[in-house]
């Protein structure tokens, strides 16, 4: 393709790659911040659906956002935004209720045309549609070129890398040629996986927690026959959210974090004396954790690296159900799943896989023995283990380029990768990018939760004053 911007007159220009909620939220921000000076966003998606990403793509109406209307606005300062995106087609949508996903990819592409065809007719914003393989500094380092699969390149100031999840990692077994095997689904979220399955074909759900409920329920749908099982390590369900919110007083995150310490154990033995205490008053429990979300980041600051690597071994799968909540429509439909025994759930460890003929016949340990083996006959295997964090693992040909020459490095945990507080991305060397940034779930490795809305459009409007900044750009108003 032609150079976006050449010679003197070039205007600043800023390449986003990938297109799923991080990377529209930050061309949003970054054209509600600009002030009246020419600016180029340059939006690189590997598909021309721009805003929905993996989460928001499902057209299944029984996968709905697990966090509630009233909390999902893409605009911080605009917090009943997206409330009242879907007042315009059901008027009964209330801040507690819970929509389809698939509402919310239509909301994001919805607001990323507003912002495009805005009063502010300075900034240009483009779509580009392809994959990107590497990103390059020119000869006098002032300028980056993002090269696509098919040859093009497009010349920007500053890179925003804004991917999200990759498939779910393989688990470690005696066999691992089964997962060559087409009785074997690595990402159930892949275009079409699920079809393969017929309504009275036996399912084995490698994991318990959000993703496998939603494969189940999807799954569910005309069959009347076959059953799901779904074995985790510890057995663990999502916790749903509460119906509606009372009115509370028994959580003061103050009063938790002036004796919260800095420990695991410190944390845990906190959170349970709060639990109890609200719990004795009356109060619910959700209230704890809710409280403290606005300071989980905080938090993970304090721990030590061998503090989080504890908490990561032995909290986390309780962290994440009790956080992570499925809405309660979800909750109660998954719960008549297992009550009828279509769904059932155990703790344990997989061993082998056998593939036969019709069926594969998977080896397992329930969890608290030592010796004995079961057995269990299926048709299929789905992962759904959640995303595989590990960047190393990552099949993206531009991670492993950037990998390759050293301007990204995976963080030691493998939650994600190296970024600054600026949300530059950080080099072998511990050097901080002068054109690289980074905006997504990766980055849970410097703050833990990086994964929600609420988190990542605060990022998003950071990232969007950060970048600005650092074209000498000030940003017209600095929101909230």
């Amino acid at each position: 393709m032609k150079p976006l911007n050449t010679g003197k007159s070039r205007v600043p220009t800023i390449a986003i790659i990938g297109v799923g909620f991080s990377g529209a939220a930050v061309a949003i921000h970054l054209v509600r911040l600009a002030p009246q000076k020419p600016l180029r966003v340059v939006l690189v998606n590997k598909s021309g659906c721009m805003g929905r990403g993996i989460a928001y793509e499902t057209r299944n109406i029984g996968h709905l956002l697990n966090v509630p209307v009233g909390n999902m606005s893409a605009l911080s300062d605009v917090p009943e935004n997206f409330l009242h995106f879907c007042q315009q087609s059901d008027p009964c949508t209330d801040p507690a209720s819970f929509v389809p996903r698939r509402i919310y990819g239509e909301y994001l592409e919805a607001l990323l045309a507003t912002v495009e065809h805005s009063r502010n007719a300075t900034v240009a914003l483009d779509r580009e549609v392809g994959e990107v393989v590497s990103v390059r500094v020119d000869a006098n380092g002032k300028h980056a070129h993002v090269l696509l699969t098919d040859g093009r390149a497009i010349v920007a100031d500053r890179v925003v890398l804004a991917f999200g999840h990759s498939a779910p990692a393989n688990l470690p077994v005696l066999t691992p040629s089964f997962y060559d095997s087409e009785r074997y689904i690595r990402d159930p979220w892949e275009h079409g996986a699920l079809r393969r399955i017929r309504d009275d074909d036996t399912v084995l759900l490698l994991g318990s927690g959000l993703t496998a409920v939603d494969v189940a329920l999807s799954l569910q749908d005309g069959r009347t026959k076959a059953a799901i099982h779904c074995i985790s390590r510890r057995g663990l369900s999502p916790v749903a959210h509460r119906t509606r919110h009372g009115t509370s007083h028994g959580a003061s995150e103050h009063h938790i974090l002036e004796g919260i310490g800095a420990s695991v154990r410190a944390y845990v033995a906190t959170l349970r004396r709060e639990i109890d205490r609200c719990s004795l008053a009356g109060d619910d429990w959700h209230d704890v954790l809710d409280s403290l979300r606005p300071h989980i980041a905080t938090l993970w600051h304090r721990l030590s690296l061998q503090e989080r690597a504890r908490f990561l071994r032995h909290v986390r799968p309780y962290w994440d159900v009790l956080r992570h909540r499925c809405s309660p429509e979800v909750s109660v439909r998954f719960a008549e799943m297992l009550k009828s025994n279509t769904v059932s759930i155990a703790a344990g460890h997989i061993l082998a896989y056998r593939e036969e003929a019709h069926d594969v016949v998977v080896t397992w340990r329930r969890r608290g023995t030592h010796k004995w083996t079961e057995q269990l006959r299926v048709s299929y295997v789905i992962n759904c283990t959640g995303p595989d964090t590990d960047v190393l693992r990552c099949s993206s040909p531009l991670i492993e380029d950037l990998l390759k020459r050293g301007l990204m490095r995976k963080d030691s945990l493998g939650l994600g990768i190296d970024v600054d507080n600026g949300y530059a991305l950080v080099d072998h060397k511990g050097q901080s990018s002068a054109f690289l940034y980074y905006v997504g779930p990766l980055l849970r490795a410097r703050d833990w939760e990086a994964t929600a809305v609420p988190e990542l459009r605060a990022h998003a409007n950071c990232i969007a004053q950060r970048l600005l900044e650092s074209l000498n750009i000030a940003a017209a108003v600095a929101y909230a």
